[in-house]
């Protein structure tokens, strides 16, 4: 195992799955579908019946696989998206389909967004995204959006959390996809059903920087997670006889898909630190379960504000209906001896919308600053909307984001 949890990446295995298979017949026109894409370059590697591709994209060359194949959705596969009932049992019914085999290069968001533009190049009538890599299923109608965006996708589509548990409450936590971005998967040995879903979020955090390229401390250092949560890992080998072989996630169950990864845990003081005594993830429940600032980055943070603009018209139009209501998530400029150097020095803030004029919104304040004093709850503001982060739509049926507007184009009634 190398520093730093780092790995030789895994290639990403990506499959689309068409309306139908007579959009898929030959190779021949998925190439001629890729030439004509002017996001990219394509030239033809091999002519055999497993076409090899070596693609330019953004300054960098990809050699890519594509595989007309058959397949069965795999039983363990995670639902990411709401996927109409419809296309839904379209894709279960479905035997036929493009896979993509791609190594990550430098961005390992812009690898997999482009694995994205060449299935959705491919495949016009695109029903749903088979991602191996990360034993997932996504909506096509997504990809199709995420496909075309300018703005990467989230991280989290890059790696999915597993949860498994038993009879007794006991949850076993652990990744998929991250290996393709050079890093060991991560995991949580031991949590239970009270807590998972917190647990969960502390694999996110650092799921999220690991995909945009900041590996892991050296095992047993210390990095931040959030608030009061000071995060390290250990290599499974060094910790696995500690946990009952029996038990979710010990050596009985394990096979060479888990044999290898960076179990989780949490440093308590900085005495801990420097005496090597690491504790297990429940030894900050509470810290938690009282709502801390988790850590985002600021390219995080600008990614989701760009999507967020380039969607802000499904947004505007959707708060016309009565029935929809909607939050719009501002930055903030914080109190200037709360400012540090280099920093965006920003607080994100959540603002119910009274209304929208222009490029001026009008909104009131549903959170409590902590970094703004002449800030409180309740408060009524008029931001530009330059100024937005985020923003969330609650319809009768979902909740939308600027990320699931997709559901938008099933349920027209809801613009207006």
């Amino acid at each position: 195992m190398a520093a730093k949890g780092i790995i030789e990446k895994e290639l990403s295995y990506i499959m689309g799955i068409p309306e139908s298979p007579n959009e898929i017949e030959t190779y021949d026109d998925l190439i001629k579908r890729l030439e004509k894409n002017s996001e990219f370059n394509v030239k033809v590697l091999k002519n055999d019946t497993e076409k090899f591709l070596r693609v330019d994209y953004k300054d960098e060359q990809y050699i890519v696989q594509i595989l007309i194949e058959e397949f069965e959705v795999p039983e363990l596969f995670t639902v990411a998206h709401q996927i109409n009932e419809t296309d839904y049992n379209k894709i279960m019914e479905s035997k036929l389909g493009v896979t993509t085999i791609v190594e990550f290069g430098k961005s390992n968001i812009d690898s997999y967004h482009l694995q994205l533009k060449l299935i959705s190049t491919m495949i016009p009538n695109l029903l749903g995204i088979m991602d191996f890599s990360s034993q997932k299923l996504l909506s096509g109608r997504w990809a199709k959006m995420a496909a075309e965006s300018y703005i990467q996708p989230a991280p989290e589509y890059i790696y999915t959390i597993q949860a498994i548990n038993d009879e007794d409450g006991s949850v076993w936590l652990h990744t998929h996809g991250l290996r393709r971005c050079g890093s060991l998967e991560l995991e949580i040995i031991g949590s239970n059903t009270e807590s998972y879903q917190d647990h969960g979020t502390v694999i996110q955090m650092i799921a999220k920087n690991i995909v945009t390229n900041r590996y892991l401390e050296e095992e047993k250092e210390p990095f931040y997670i959030g608030e009061g949560i000071v995060g390290t890992w250990v290599p499974l080998e060094k910790v696995l006889d500690s946990y009952p072989s029996e038990c979710l996630g010990g050596s009985d169950g394990r096979n060479d898909e888990h044999a290898e990864t960076a179990v989780i845990y949490v440093y308590l003081t900085e005495e801990d630190y420097k005496n090597g005594k690491y504790s297990h993830i429940s030894s900050v429940n509470e810290v938690m379960q009282n709502n801390p600032l988790y850590f985002i980055s600021d390219e995080e943070t600008m990614r989701m504000k760009g999507l967020a603009l380039e969607r802000w018209e499904y947004f505007t139009e959707a708060i016309t209906n009565p029935e929809n209501n909607g939050l719009i998530k501002f930055g903030i400029l914080v109190d200037e001896k709360y400012r540090t150097e280099g920093d965006a020095n920003l607080e994100h803030l959540w603002f119910h919308i009274e209304g929208v004029d222009g490029d001026k919104v009008r909104g009131t304040l549903i959170n409590q600053p902590y970094y703004i004093e002449n800030l409180n709850e309740e408060d009524k503001m008029t931001i530009d909307k330059s100024e937005l982060t985020d923003w969330i739509i609650y319809t009768p049926f979902a909740e939308i984001t600027p990320d699931k507007v997709y559901l938008l184009d099933e349920r027209k009634k809801y613009f207006n």
